[in-house]
């Protein structure tokens, strides 16, 4: 159950950060790609973190 809310959560924050770093490289505005780039940092870690929650047999 949580495995599957955090890969949820991984690909909104992977969709968002892409979203957000193509924005900013569209309007050449380094706020909306730090923000991006924020996401995707985000989502890589939810990734890591959903992996670690697969391989635990009490969750």
């Amino acid at each position: 159950m949580k495995y599957t809310f955090l890969l949820i959560f991984f690909v909104l924050l992977l969709t968002g950060g892409v979203i957000g770093f193509g924005l900013g490289i569209y309007t050449k505005d380094l706020f909306f790609m730090a923000i991006g780039a924020l996401l995707v940092v985000a989502s890589i870690l939810t990734y890591i973190e959903s992996k670690k929650a697969r391989r635990d047999p009490f969750l």
